[in-house]
């Protein structure tokens, strides 16, 4: 049976988004995404998921940096969009007064810093590789709090407040990435960045022109540091179409021409389970 990689162990949003993905297939948890991607790029395991971003924290910007700088045989294959919602875990007995850690992973703490500090104010906020292992950090201390989904519980831990995020809706967008290009299905996404020749006016505006004057549309853009200097910027953008279909194909073309770095992550069928 295929083994497909996800941010373990059993419970964390990764773990709900790669039954969703390929409920039937086998499930191989890994420390941390990065782990995941250099697993798929050596071909160690044939699929992966990974968390790409949150409606309420934004990117998972360690997953857009693999992609940018080191991605080379892994691709993106598909999208899983998982509806989150966040509990907050303690040991019977806890009293807010005497928290003195926060402990989940960095997107979670960031889904839910305005109730951090509202119940913990004086809590220091502590990093783990996953939301499950938060649960089990946790455990093994006698001051701390956890934040993860319903599927984290653990014997010895209670939820002290469910929903616990600052904003009710909160969706995380995972990428199923592997090795392999996915056809057109007529109903597809394109993922890519690129870079501008120069910081001027008007620079970024000509290669989005070029993406409207076929009708193209940007469902998602944002900018990353190119970490070769402070201020300079390249572009990660969705489209809503298959690199292969024909007006797409004329605008990476084009686009190609006018920039000095254009990567495609790869095209695959955009997610359709819930609104």
């Amino acid at each position: 049976m295929e083994q497909i990689a996800y941010l373990g162990p059993e419970g964390t949003f990764g773990h709900e988004a790669v039954k969703m993905w390929k409920p039937k297939a086998g499930h191989a948890p890994f420390p941390s995404h990065l782990h995941i991607l250099d697993a798929v790029e050596r071909g160690d395991v044939p699929e992966g998921i990974v968390a790409v971003e949150n409606s309420i924290d934004g990117p998972v910007t360690d997953v857009m940096d693999y992609f940018i700088h080191d991605a080379k045989q892994v691709r993106v294959c598909g999208e899983v969009v998982v509806r989150v919602s966040q509990c907050l875990f303690a040991k019977p007995g806890t009293r807010p007064e005497d928290v003195l850690m926060v402990i989940s992973h960095p997107k979670a703490l960031g889904q839910c810093g305005r109730n951090i500090y509202r119940l913990f104010p004086n809590a220091r906020q502590v990093p783990a590789n996953s939301t499950a292992e938060a649960v089990s950090m946790m455990l093994a201390s006698n001051d701390a709090v956890a934040i993860a989904g319903k599927p984290a519980m653990q014997s010895g831990a209670v939820i002290l407040q469910e929903n616990f995020q600052d904003v009710e809706r909160n969706d995380t967008r995972f990428w199923a990435v592997g090795r392999k290009v996915m056809k057109s299905t007529g109903n597809d996404k394109t993922s890519l960045v690129f870079e501008t020749f120069e910081n001027a006016p008007g620079a970024l505006l000509a290669v989005y022109a070029i993406f409207a004057a076929r009708g193209l549309n940007l469902s998602k853009i944002e900018s990353r540091p190119t970490r070769e200097a402070l201020g300079a910027y390249v572009f990660l953008v969705d489209v809503e179409a298959h690199q292969t279909d024909p007006a797409l194909r004329d605008a990476l073309r084009k686009v190609r021409a006018c920039t000095p770095k254009l990567k495609v992550f790869g095209s695959y069928p955009r997610w359709q389970n819930g609104a």
